[in-house]
């Protein structure tokens, strides 16, 4: 609850002040998939959030175009400070004459070394890719507004609160694991589509991809022991309409058996209507 009034003041104090333009988030893998999906997909343009995670230069480039070092605040995102790519990131910033600088890490030295001025606390009993409904969420507060981030953290409680109670005929995170047991392991199926009609939803697959390969992606059990049997789907997909016109020939007209989730929140008639 700390870290969250901690999200919560500063997000409200950066959108409301103004004096910040552009808010950069600096992280990887967990640190970056989740917050950049949701300002992507819920930003209201409050405030230029922008995101870097490759090592590669132009994409810090990109994120700084028509930025200045006095209206900037980079969001350093790492847990433990020594993420190669995130610290090459913010040794960039520095050069580049940042001067405004807040950490989400559980080594305070390393960050304050870095000239933070606030730390937010990430947990270790985290993992990066469940991480965005901490304080690494800040970034998204920052794009989206803190009552929008509430509400998304409610319907996350929401969810967990189904998958514990719900009986397993009813439960749908328990059903949608069997299927994707079922479809890699009985039907022979190696991949699994996500395809969401929505513009604000293109990140969802790239988000995905990181939650279920990097939790499931193992050739071992908890006790070390090879197993037997596919442990997770190879996760792929993109944006309808946009991806009717490219990979969805094979769908339709392929060889290949591909399991496909069709995501339509009822946006536009016609997406709609392509989804159906």
């Amino acid at each position: 609850q700390e870290a969250l009034a901690a999200v919560r003041r500063i997000s409200e104090k950066l959108r409301n002040e103004k004096r910040i333009r552009r808010v950069v988030n600096l992280g990887t893998g967990g640190s970056d998939l989740g917050p950049r999906l949701l300002a992507d997909a819920l930003g209201d343009g409050t405030l230029d959030v922008r995101f870097a995670a490759n090592v590669d230069p132009r994409d810090l480039a990109r994120a700084l175009e028509g930025a200045e070092p006095a209206s900037t605040l980079f969001i350093v995102v790492s847990k433990t400070f020594t993420t190669q790519e995130t610290m090459a990131n913010a040794a960039a910033a520095k050069a580049w004459g940042a001067k405004h600088f807040i950490a989400v890490s559980s080594n305070v030295a390393e960050a304050r070394k870095l000239g933070a001025t606030e730390v937010l606390p990430m947990w270790d009993w985290v993992g990066g890719r469940f991480s965005v409904w901490s304080a690494v969420g800040l970034a998204a507060a920052c794009a989206m507004g803190y009552p929008a981030f509430a509400e998304f953290l409610a319907g996350g409680r929401e969810m967990d609160r189904h998958f514990a109670e719900a009986p397993p005929e009813k439960n749908l995170p328990v059903l949608l694991a069997l299927l994707g047991v079922w479809n890699t392991n009985f039907l022979g199926c190696a991949t699994h589509a996500v395809l969401p009609y929505s513009n604000g939803l293109r990140l969802l697959p790239a988000y995905l991809q990181q939650l279920e390969m990097e939790s499931n992606g193992k050739r071992v059990d908890h006790a070390g022991r090879e197993v037997g049997y596919a442990t997770a789907p190879v996760l792929w997909g993109s944006e309808g309409t946009v991806s009717q016109h490219s990979f969805h020939q094979l769908l339709h007209q392929g060889t290949q058996v591909v399991p496909a989730d069709f995501i339509d929140i009822g946006a536009d008639e016609k997406l709609s209507a392509n989804c159906i």
